[in-house]
């Protein structure tokens, strides 16, 4: 279990009589669950010295089962942990830095993003009548500039990547892009 770094394996076809725990090395417990005789086979879970500190419940539920509870972990410091070594091993593997996101996004559209809210805003607030008609229709031309604008400034954003990509590859460098 130590080599390959696990904390809990399960066994199967172990012939221990009835329920009981077993201490293996100081280092692993072993808890099984078997029939009253030697010669049924039983179940068992072997269990790394921190993962049995860890064990609050054991229950039998026949010879072939049992369940096992655990000690709750923090869930924020073990995914944590865990993005932490995904991190550095992304890293190690691929070179990848971490930088910032890029605004691909152009101040043309952002500024017909904040209009189309405000008229969408004023259409909430408004009365129904002609002008709401008009302000609705308004609303729909500006929501196809932005979907126009979006997708202009996405393709000249997936251009100016592949010029850089292309540019790299011409380098060597791999990791620029």
């Amino acid at each position: 279990m130590h080599n390959f770094g696990m904390d809990i394996l399960a066994l199967s076809e172990t012939h221990w009589a009835g329920p009981g725990k077993r201490n293996l090395d100081k280092r692993y417990t072993i808890l099984h669950n078997g029939g009253k005789i030697k010669e049924v086979a039983g179940v068992a879970i072997m269990l790394s010295k921190t993962t049995s500190t860890a064990l609050t419940n054991r229950t039998p539920v026949d010879e072939r089962t049992f369940t096992a509870r655990f000690a709750d972990v923090d869930t924020k410091s073990a995914w944590s942990i865990i993005k932490k070594v995904y991190n550095r091993t992304v890293a190690a593997s691929f070179g990848h830095a971490k930088r910032p996101k890029d605004q691909w996004l152009s101040e043309t559209t952002w500024n017909l993003i904040g209009e189309c809210c405000n008229l969408k805003l004023l259409l909430l607030r408004g009365d129904v009548n002609n002008e709401t008609v008009l302000k609705n229709q308004m609303s729909i031309d500006l929501d196809t500039q932005v979907k126009r604008r979006t997708r202009i400034d996405k393709t000249s954003h997936l251009d100016k990547k592949t010029a850089m990509a292309d540019e790299a590859t011409k380098l060597g460098d791999y990791r620029v892009a």
